[in-house]
C-alpha cells in the first residue's frame, strides 16, 4: 500500500526543490558573470591605445595584434607612426637599418621567456613600406 503524503510533507518537498533550484540558478549566474567579466578583462588587457603602448612597453606583445587590426601601417608617414607608437626605441641597435623603426614588444610568450619580440617597420620615401615581427 502506498503511503499518502500529508500537506505539510508536500510543502517541505516543494521547499527543498525550490531551494535546490535557487542554488543551481545562483551557481549558473555566478559562472556566467565570471565568464563575462573575464572576457571584458581579457579584451581590455589586449586592446591597443597609444598610452598603453608608450607607458607599458613590457606588455606590447599583448596589444600589437589589436594595433595592427585598428591601424593600417602600410602607407603611414613617419610622423604618423611616431604619433601612434612613439619614437623608435631601438636603443640596443638590434635589427638596425636605414629607414627602419624598431619597437621592442617584450619577452617571447613561450615557456622559457629568453627571447624578446620585436616589431620592425621599414620606410620607403618617408612612408611605411612593410612591417614584420621577429625575435632575438
Amino acid at each position: 500500500m502506498k503511503e499518502q503524503l500529508t500537506h505539510e510533507q508536500i510543502q517541505k518537498e516543494i521547499s527543498k526543490a525550490k531551494r535546490a533550484n535557487y542554488i543551481v540558478f545562483g551557481i549558473m549566474l555566478f559562472c556566467l558573470l565570471f565568464l563575462i567579466s573575464a572576457i571584458f578583462i581579457y579584451k581590455f588587457q589586449h586592446s591597443f591605445s597609444t598610452k598603453k603602448w608608450t607607458t607599458a612597453p613590457e606588455h606590447r606583445a599583448r596589444i600589437v595584434s589589436d594595433m595592427i587590426e585598428k591601424h593600417e601601417l602600410i602607407g603611414m608617414k613617419e610622423s604618423e607612426i611616431i604619433a601612434l607608437l612613439g619614437q623608435n626605441d631601438n636603443n640596443t641597435g638590434y635589427f638596425s637599418a636605414d629607414n627602419r623603426f624598431v619597437y621592442c614588444l617584450g619577452m617571447d610568450g613561450q615557456l622559457f621567456k629568453i627571447d624578446s619580440q620585436w616589431l620592425l617597420i621599414n620606410f620607403s620615401d618617408g612612408m611605411v613600406s612593410e612591417y614584420s615581427f621577429t625575435t632575438d
